[in-house]
């Protein structure tokens, strides 16, 4: 929302940068002993347990490439 927001402030050339990391891929790449993201329903992702801690953080990770794609988009 507040990306959307301030898209008609932004000068000619002006960039919004979005950051992420190789954790929402998971295992599958060497970025730790991340489980991989899963979607669920978001006040477990806004509380989550202590053992699904790293899974609330790769699942955030993903949300910023999917937000950054279509925000591109």
């Amino acid at each position: 929302l507040l990306t959307r927001e301030l898209m008609p402030h932004l000068v000619a050339g002006a960039r919004v940068v979005v950051v992420s990391s190789g954790t929402h891929f998971g295992t599958l790449r060497r970025s730790g002993p991340f489980p991989g993201p899963r979607w669920g329903d978001p006040r477990e992702l806004a509380r989550p347990r202590p053992e699904s801690g790293q899974r609330a953080y790769a699942t955030s990770k993903l949300a910023n490439v999917y937000f950054g794609r279509e925000l591109a988009r």
